[in-house]
């Protein structure tokens, strides 16, 4: 299980913005999200780590669903 940014109605959204105010904190919602990790070749996977390397972030490779 990988953990995803939660998708929030805009209720809850105000209820973490509310809390944030409160504790002059950041916060971040995280949500599982239930996937299997690909198997991938060794020149797969530094082609990810370039990809990550260039736009800044951090890509898993998961197993679809067909």
């Amino acid at each position: 299980m990988l953990p995803t940014l939660s998708a929030l109605t805009q209720s809850q959204i105000e209820e973490v913005r509310s809390l944030e105010r409160e504790l002059g904190k950041t916060i971040l919602s995280f949500s599982g999200c239930d996937v299997s990790p690909e198997v991938l070749t060794p020149g797969e996977l530094e082609k990810i780590r370039e990809l990550e390397d260039r736009i800044g972030t951090m890509l898993v490779a998961v197993k679809g669903d067909g």
